[in-house]
């Protein structure tokens, strides 16, 4: 049984980096495949590069559009999709030459819906592709109840999909929200509750490629598009509570998103627009005020914390301008080795 895959690719201005990404699909030792890749509206010349390699394998399939957004080149993809799984690759990473024949076996042995690998961050220059350094086997093999509970409170396996194989039926209902930053984080945890299955495996299979203009950590800036944190949260509590998730997973859940919140506040006294501070400082607030039961009655969030949370709602102008210099490294620590750095 060799079902049809639809690997995906999604480009934005990556025409020195697109052509070895869709390479590394081509080069699959799976082969049932159809290649989509969607040029996001580049004003480089990234649809050229594309078109190139693209008359090399009559298994791709170019898609051109108007600038959207991830979100809406992904949408796109789900709507031409003609595979039975379906995986999704950024343009300017790379997949292992097994990556998708040993995730593709994976699902059908355990009769998963979804299957996993391990994302690998490297250089360009340090890839492992040889086809002998990989030794895959199924380490873990749970029901997709499970793998939300990993995901909400220990960031388990990331939030992104590269490194991610999934049943094309699990997205019937489910599509990335357009013009909002972290749109996977807003999808995966439904993704995985719709599945009976989840399989994981330790194998190194896709690899995220650091490039120069990528190792800026992102957490050191604030920028109004992080505020899309607080959308994501709520549709996932809601989620989480109408499912009748566990308080406990629910209460980690909440007050890991707290600390997201008090990181992105000490980076926003950074910021020298002092309207814009206003502006946020007042959207955290009344998300605070929404949420104030999910937070004051946690157990997993300090006195002292509930205490700074009922000063910020009564002055929040005052109470961010002295979160700055206070505990900024354990936060950082803290904040790094959890799930709402990813977007929740």
């Amino acid at each position: 049984m060799h079902p049809k895959i639809t690997a995906s690719v999604t480009c934005f201005n990556l025409q020195s980096k697109v052509t070895e990404t869709i390479k590394s699909i081509i080069n699959q030792t799976y082969t049932n495949l159809e290649i989509l890749v969607v040029d996001d509206g580049s004003t480089d010349n990234s649809l050229v590069a594309i078109r190139e390699i693209a008359a090399t394998d009559p298994r791709i399939k170019v898609i051109s559009q108007k600038n959207g957004g991830a979100a809406a080149a992904r949408n796109t993809i789900l709507e031409q999709a003609t595979g039975e799984y379906i995986h999704f690759a950024d343009g300017d990473d790379r997949l292992h030459p097994l990556m998708l024949e040993e995730l593709i076996k994976l699902i059908l042995k355990e009769e998963a819906e979804i299957s996993i690998c391990r994302l690998l961050r490297t250089r360009e220059e340090e890839i492992p592709l040889s086809e002998t350094q990989v030794n895959v086997k199924p380490v873990l093999n749970i029901t997709g109840k499970e793998a939300v509970d990993k995901l909400v409170t220990t960031n388990a396996y990331g939030f992104g999909p590269c490194n991610k194989l999934f049943k094309m039926s699990l997205f019937d209902n489910i599509r990335f929200p357009e013009g909002r930053s972290f749109e996977d984080a807003a999808i995966l945890y439904r993704l995985y509750h719709a599945a009976s299955k989840v399989v994981v495996t330790n194998a190194a299979l896709y690899f995220y490629i650091q490039h120069a203009t990528s190792l800026t950590n992102h957490l050191n800036s604030f920028s109004i598009r992080r505020l899309d944190v607080l959308i994501n949260f709520k549709e996932c509590y809601t989620f989480l509570v109408e499912e009748r998730y566990s308080s406990s997973i629910i209460n980690v859940f909440s007050s890991g998103h707290f600390l997201c919140i008090r990181w992105m506040l000490i980076d926003l006294e950074q910021h020298p627009d002092k309207d814009l501070k206003k502006i946020v400082i007042q959207q955290i607030r009344q998300h605070f005020i929404d949420f104030q039961k999910a937070f004051l009655f946690n157990k997993q969030i300090s006195l002292k914390e509930k205490f700074y949370l009922i000063s910020f709602m009564l002055m929040p102008q005052t109470v961010s301008r002295l979160l700055r210099s206070r505990n900024t490294k354990i936060y950082k620590k803290n904040l790094k080795e959890h799930s709402c750095n990813k977007g929740i």
